[in-house]
């Protein structure tokens, strides 16, 4: 196979990115270079939450990349021939993006200014404590020092090993920058979330590449229901959440309106929170762009699955 440039989750040419700089691209670069060699990333892939009309688009890539966060765990517990994982849901592990906020206080009321840095996955699989890509990382590379390969040979003899854990790496630490508001928000909307996504767990292993395929399709099917549609997962938590909003009982997230660069949804969590549930709920004929994007990557997910089995079978076969 001939040298090739990793662009990101989406791929070359699917999306337009804003870096956040080279000094927070740093760790995840290095962990990736060790695998595929040093030059090979092109990894600008911060996003920026500027307009009310990105919410669907947005809200979409979060259930997409979380999607897919869960399918390349599996294949890189297939590719490792684990058996019996413990794997469990855990927070942020990689970031690339970085943030700039603060907090300012008028007439006993305090606001948010400046944007954060927001994960557009939801959780981190994890086995004690680490990110299933990251210990896939380290895997690859002791059977390379155990094989007596040379660190400059690793991306030409595990060349799909190194495009299997490196997108999983990158899935892992996508971010965005969003208001600051938006960002805690959704932060807390994730608690719930996470919990729900427990029952995507314990991760059974497929034995072969067939059963691996089935299982990808399979398990994307449930993790997008969950995390577009699930009422307990994601409608009810909104709506209890602005029910407290709106009588008092919790403290609101608001965004100054002196930063007009961050002054979405009035700056205020009750519309943000309003605009979201309004979004999920729209399931009707027009469905609404949030719905049709979901539609959408139903539809490709057997050529997805597919796509991810052959990848991880052929790493597994590197690993012999």
């Amino acid at each position: 196979m001939g040298k090739r440039k990793f662009h990101g989750p989406d791929g070359p040419g699917q999306s337009t990115m804003e870096s956040a700089g080279a000094a927070a691209r740093r760790p995840i670069q290095k962990l990736s270079e060790a695998l595929l060699g040093r030059g090979s990333m092109d990894q600008q892939f911060t996003f920026a939450f500027r307009q009310e009309n990105q919410l669907a688009s947005f809200s979409a890539r979060r259930v997409e990349v979380t999607m897919r966060k869960y399918l390349y765990t599996i294949a890189l517990l297939y590719a490792a021939d684990a058996r019996g994982p413990l794997v469990v849901v855990e927070g942020a592990k990689l970031q690339t993006g970085t943030g700039n906020s603060s907090r300012v206080n008028r007439a006993g009321v305090s606001y948010m200014t400046g944007h954060e840095a927001a994960h557009f996955g939801i959780g981190t699989f994890t086995m004690q404590g680490r990110a299933v890509s990251t210990v896939a990382q380290e895997q690859v590379l002791a059977i390379a020092q155990a094989h007596g390969v040379k660190p400059s040979d690793i991306p030409t003899r595990f060349e799909a090993n190194g495009y299997l854990v490196v997108q999983a790496m990158v899935l892992d630490a996508d971010t965005y920058v969003a208001p600051a508001f938006i960002n805690r928000t959704e932060g807390l909307q994730e608690v719930t979330r996470q919990h729900y996504m427990l029952g995507l767990l314990p991760i059974l292993v497929p034995g072969s590449r067939a059963e691996l395929e089935r299982s990808l399709v399979t398990g994307g099917e449930r993790a997008i229901h969950l995390l577009a549609a699930h009422n307990r997962a994601v409608v009810k938590p909104m709506e209890e959440r602005l029910q407290q909003v709106l009588n008092g009982t919790a403290k609101e997230f608001l965004q100054d309106a002196a930063d007009t660069a961050n002054f979405l949804f009035n700056g205020q969590e009750r519309d943000l929170l309003t605009a979201m549930i309004a979004m999920v709920k729209n399931t009707s004929s027009a469905g609404g762009e949030f719905h049709a994007t979901i539609d959408l990557m139903k539809r490709r997910l057997p050529e997805l699955a597919h796509d991810v089995a052959e990848l991880a079978d052929a790493a597994k076969a590197e690993r012999v």
